[in-house]
């Protein structure tokens, strides 16, 4: 047959069958509102009656009280909020919830199981103390010529007992109280278990990967600890590489530019983080030897053959299309053959040889390639001829 706790108290519990009928029951660990099976009652049980209606009403009221409140009843009296051990030669672990009632006894050694110490379950803090002590003391364990020292440990279980300073202290006094009521005097330890939360840490490293793979620095930093921008900022060996800003590998711009991780100031460790430095050659991003152009451009370029008044031939384009601004142009240029080639078909292989590209005809812009390193606009380059 089903029945609902109606009530709980210490060892006993009130159970409420389908007939409304009430009836006391050993407690064994059951929850205000629980349904259990219990095998068929005798007709001689003593039950107490409710009016049928009364009935439907408290069994309303328990299933409300136990599905909104369960959670919090589970918390306050069977969860366990701190455990107390007492240690005299009997040793014992006992379990309290957040009311201070024992929930249960364990004993840690033989002299401990001899007391019994499970008894007690239900009682105070206090009254555990008390019946404990009287018990230990009228035991064939107790010797009255030995010196007692008692040891007290506390440990916190939830966040409310974490602190057990305040919980170590009275457990201490209880102790002292009752063997000095029973005339004995005892030394007392207390070792405070109180535990503080162990917060979370992560790895903070930054790299220069241009110069080295090893990180220029490695912390382990507690959760939220504030770092500021490295003071010494990476220099490179090739002079080309500018240093741009640090980054952590992730956020970047619409346009593709890498976001710098402190572009907004300090900021908040919350997670292993790497950051890295980002360097700046010909319009372009480097990490780590990888380059990339952001937005990059094309420009229209042309490679042109200047002949000599007296070869009597018009100007003649060698080479003209697209390229990115940031690809150098030596290697898109026409060869030294391809020129070679031109000038013996024009019989001027004897007399002139090519001798650089350059924004004007006669050279006087000196040579492209000694003083650009990127493109940046459409551009005309001319062959400048060396007489032979």
């Amino acid at each position: 047959m089903k029945y609902i706790i109606f009530d709980i108290k210490n060892k006993k519990a009130v159970a409420l069958d389908g007939e409304g009928r009430f009836v006391n029951l050993k407690n064994k660990g059951y929850a205000l509102g629980e349904e259990i099976e219990l095998d068929r009652l005798s007709d001689n049980t003593p039950y107490r009656k409710f009016a049928t209606i009364a009935i439907a009403l408290v069994i309303v009221i328990i299933l409300a009280v136990g599905g909104i409140s369960g959670g919090l009843y589970y918390d306050a009296n069977i969860k366990t909020a701190y455990t107390v051990q007492i240690d005299i030669n009997p040793s014992v672990t006992i379990y309290l919830n957040s009311k201070d009632v024992v929930i249960k006894a364990e004993a840690n050694n033989a002299d401990g199981a001899a007391l019994n110490p499970n008894d007690f379950k239900g009682e105070t803090l206090d009254n555990f103390i008390e019946k404990y002590v009287e018990r230990f003391v009228e035991s064939d364990i107790f010797d009255a010529e030995t010196e007692y020292t008692v040891k007290i440990a506390v440990d916190g279980k939830t966040e409310k007992a974490a602190d057990t300073t305040e919980i170590s202290t009275r457990v201490e006094s209880a102790v002292r109280k009752e063997f000095e009521n029973k005339g004995v005097s005892v030394a007392a330890q207390t070792e405070n278990e109180s535990k503080e939360p162990t917060p979370k840490t992560w790895t903070y490293s930054y790299y220069d990967k241009l110069n080295s793979d090893v990180a220029i620095s490695t912390e382990i930093l507690t959760d939220g600890t504030v770092i500021q921008k490295p003071s010494d900022s990476p220099v490179s060996a090739d002079d080309e590489y500018s240093f741009v800003l640090w980054w952590d590998g992730n956020t970047k711009e619409d346009s593709g530019k890498p976001v710098d991780f402190f572009a907004s100031g300090e900021r908040a460790i919350t997670s292993d983080t790497e950051i890295v430095a980002v360097w700046t050659k010909n319009g372009g991003y480097t990490v780590d030897g990888e380059t990339w152009l952001i937005n990059p451009t094309s420009v229209r370029v042309q490679f042109v053959l200047v002949y000599p008044d007296e070869a009597g031939k018009p100007d003649e384009i060698m080479s003209d299309g697209k390229l990115s601004s940031y690809e150098l142009m030596e290697s898109k240029a026409p060869s030294n053959d391809e020129l070679d080639n031109k000038l013996k078909l024009a019989n001027l292989s004897g007399s002139y040889s090519f001798a650089f590209w350059s924004l004007t005809k006669d050279g006087s812009a000196g040579d492209y390639f000694e003083t650009e390193k990127i493109l940046v606009d459409d551009v005309i380059l001319y062959a400048v001829l060396d007489i032979n």
